[in-house]
């Protein structure tokens, strides 16, 4: 395969990740709040059920876009900065500069849900999860 033709394909590849409003959502969020988020905190804040968070999650990191470490029994995923690839890092620095306005949600919101982590985890993921 040449060059161009990876190239291509691999923009391809970023064009429809980037394709789907939930998962772009959730890259967003993901770099405004880029210590971390547990899926059922990114579930509350987009209004979006567990699974459908964890299914795109999933995506985003067979892209190599973001990482996950597992905390007691729950994984907190954030994004990675220093593994993307140089050819799109025009695409990354656009979703960048706009991730406040893909995701309109005012970051007090975001810092609240992260505040109240150690109080309201267990809670916040088994009402997610039950919905």
């Amino acid at each position: 395969m040449s060059d161009a033709s990876y190239l291509l394909k691999e923009l391809i590849s970023k064009f429809k990740l980037f394709s789907d409003e939930t998962r772009l959502k959730i890259y967003s969020l993901l770099l405004i709040h880029p210590d971390g988020l547990f899926v059922c905190e990114i579930s509350s804040l987009l209004a979006v059920p567990f699974y459908n968070v964890s299914k795109h999650l999933k995506e985003l990191r067979k892209e190599r876009l973001i990482e996950e470490r597992r905390v007691g029994k729950y994984t907190l995923y954030f994004p990675i900065y220093e593994n993307n690839k140089s050819d799109f890092n025009l695409l990354l620095k656009l979703i960048e500069n706009l991730k406040d306005k893909i995701i309109d949600i005012p970051i007090y919101q975001i810092e609240r849900i992260v505040e109240n982590r150690s109080l309201s985890l267990n809670s916040l993921c088994k009402n997610v999860k039950d919905k």
